[in-house]
């Protein structure tokens, strides 16, 4: 009988991704990790609630659905729902695994791997009615995004037509809130360059001075702090908004991402961090603590 290959969720994710930034960047759409999370909310589990993190938030973002609720096929079943027809998506979980010595004894060192976890949106159920989701929008100032900004502590100045962090000096400058498009704009450039800030020595050390524009560690650098846009933005629910100059980043994306299968994983996860250090004292209100379980 012969044995089924393993799944290589690297590859597969990788591939998506690249295939799904090629298009936004043939086409000039949006990146496909760009949801309108204000909308709705961020995609979560529909029975605990629970929000997905990390490389789970892209798996879900590049799917057609516009609803944030998942859930397992066990819990469509309790519910009455029914997903005939339907194809699941395959978010992954984390699993620790203990490694073993010579005499195949269990030890206390340990690695990670992922499996797949099946799920389906709430757009694929039949059967079941659903409470309609409050839909927000406005282009005021954000209470609680200034305050999470105001609370990092990070020094930021206000002026001139240029967005951009300066490790050297630790500040960020921006354009006046006025001067961009819409209050989303705003938060979501403000939370890329506070994805730089965290990177500092003196907070998360990341190697922010060992890249220049067009190679792969400015790039990987880039990619992280546009992740960790998008997730502070998905836990404030602020819809996440394009840069004007994404071409060009697009592009050095792809190259990282085609040369290494793991770099998504590894700048989603870094994202994620860089969320919690941003987020801070406020994380208990947006659940950032929370992981997803199998129900």
């Amino acid at each position: 009988m012969a044995v089924k290959a393993k799944r290589d969720h690297y590859t597969e994710i990788t591939n998506t991704l690249v295939s799904a930034i090629e298009s936004a960047l043939a086409e000039n759409t949006k990146l496909p990790w760009h949801k309108p999370w204000k909308s709705a909310g961020a995609m979560r589990n529909g029975v605990s609630n629970r929000q997905y993190r990390g490389i789970n938030t892209l798996i879900l973002a590049m799917t057609p659905f516009n609803d944030p609720r998942w859930f397992t096929f066990n819990q469509i079943k309790k519910i009455g729902g029914n997903v005939k027809g339907q194809k699941s998506t395959c978010i992954l979980r984390p699993v620790v695994i203990n490694k073993k010595d010579e005499n195949g004894n269990k030890t206390d060192d340990t690695f990670m791997i992922f499996k797949g976890m099946p799920i389906f949106n709430k757009e694929q159920v039949s059967g079941v009615e659903f409470p309609s989701l409050e839909v927000k929008s406005d282009n005021q100032r954000n209470h609680k995004a200034e305050d999470v900004i105001i609370d990092t502590n990070a020094k930021i100045n206000h002026g001139g037509d240029r967005a951009c962090y300066s490790p050297d000096l630790d500040l960020i400058n921006l354009p006046s809130f006025d001067s961009f498009e819409s209050a989303d704009h705003y938060y979501s450039t403000a939370f890329h360059e506070l994805g730089h800030w965290t990177g500092h020595e003196s907070r998360l050390d990341r190697p922010l001075n060992e890249g220049r524009f067009g190679n792969e560690a400015y790039a990987f650098e880039e990619l992280v702090a546009e992740l960790t846009a998008s997730f502070v933005c998905r836990d404030l629910a602020i819809d996440t908004m394009q840069r004007d100059d994404h071409a060009a980043y697009l592009k050095s994306w792809l190259k990282v991402l085609q040369n290494d299968t793991k770099a998504i994983f590894r700048a989603s996860s870094l994202a994620e961090t860089a969320t919690k250090e941003i987020i801070g004292q406020h994380a208990e209100d947006t659940e950032l603590v929370k992981e997803l379980v199998a129900e």
